[in-house]
C-alpha cells in the first residue's frame, strides 16, 4: 500500500522528525494547505474505489 511520510524540523539544532504517515489521502495545513490523493497519484489519476 503506497504511503507518504511527512517530516518536519524539530527544535533548533535538531534533525528532521517524522510527523505523520498517510495512506489514501494526505491533508496538511502547514506550511500551506495541501491535499494529495495518494491513490490517484499512484494510478495516474485513475483512483479505484475504497471499500
Amino acid at each position: 500500500m503506497p504511503t507518504i511520510t511527512v517530516f518536519g524540523l524539530g527544535a533548533p539544532g535538531d534533525s528532521y522528525r517524522e510527523s505523520r504517515t498517510a495512506t489514501h489521502e494526505l491533508v496538511v495545513t502547514e506550511p500551506l494547505p495541501l491535499r494529495i490523493d495518494i491513490d490517484a497519484l499512484v494510478t495516474g489519476g485513475r483512483a479505484t474505489p475504497r471499500g
